[in-house]
């Protein structure tokens, strides 16, 4: 049995989540790149958190798996209490 695939959802504006991006977020630049490394949770950051969660959806799909819903977060991303830390760069 098949399962459906939703299409993922559209991403957000570049500004909202560039909004998000905020100095008490910033972890460390790298040492190479001129990159920065943030560290996020759901709560503090809901619009890098639904990024994350679209690419990990539609990376997943490239790679043969994914959730087939149309975002990939889980329970522990959104855990009110206790949410995932995510970390990008």
């Amino acid at each position: 049995m098949e399962k459906d695939i939703l299409p993922v959802v559209d991403p957000l504006p570049r500004e909202q989540i560039i909004s998000e991006l905020t100095k008490d977020k910033l972890l460390r630049k790298t040492n190479n790149g001129n990159n920065e490394v943030y560290v996020f949770t759901g709560r503090n950051a809901p619009s890098l958190m639904h990024d994350v969660g679209r690419i990990r959806e539609i990376t997943f799909r490239y790679a043969g798996g994914g959730t087939g819903k149309e975002i990939d977060i889980d329970e522990y991303d959104a855990d009110p209490e206790n949410p995932q830390h995510q970390l990008i760069v």
